[in-house]
């Protein structure tokens, strides 16, 4: 009997580190992840959308779309597949979108909309509720 309770109380034991080690696991990739929406997020808002180049009041399309992809290439590179995938794909219509050297109010706007399009597209990006590492 006392052999068997010893065998139970290191089995229950293993697996109650493994959940905790899961939890915490898991949390911490979310912490991970939401660190990395929010530094895209901020280079988004600091972004001038109908600049090619960097101007004094921020980062034009060119330098925005080359940093979203080097951080889409280290999410690939830890683990985060899917968040790397989508983050090349906003890079490249960064790259694609029109630029102006000295933009109307109404391109200023469109600059403005499709910002915001893709900032919405960031934060679709990663769901708290979604814990995959694929």
């Amino acid at each position: 009997m006392n052999e068997f309770a010893g065998v139970l109380g290191a089995v229950a034991g293993i697996m109650g580190s493994w959940l905790f080690y899961w939890l915490a696991t898991r949390d911490a990739q979310t912490v991970y992840r939401d660190g990395v929406i929010t530094s895209v997020l901020m280079r988004l808002k600091e972004m001038t959308p109908t600049s090619k180049a960097r101007v004094l009041h921020g980062y034009g399309l060119d330098d925005t779309a080359h940093w979203v992809t080097c951080m889409a290439e280290i999410q690939e590179q830890t683990g985060w597949s899917v968040g790397g995938q989508k983050l090349k794909a906003i890079a490249s219509e960064l790259r694609n979108a029109p630029h102006f050297l000295d933009p109307s109010d109404e391109q200023t706007e469109e600059g403005e909309r499709r910002k915001n399009e893709w900032e919405q597209a960031v934060l679709r990006i990663h769901k708290p509720k979604n814990h995959d590492r694929h």
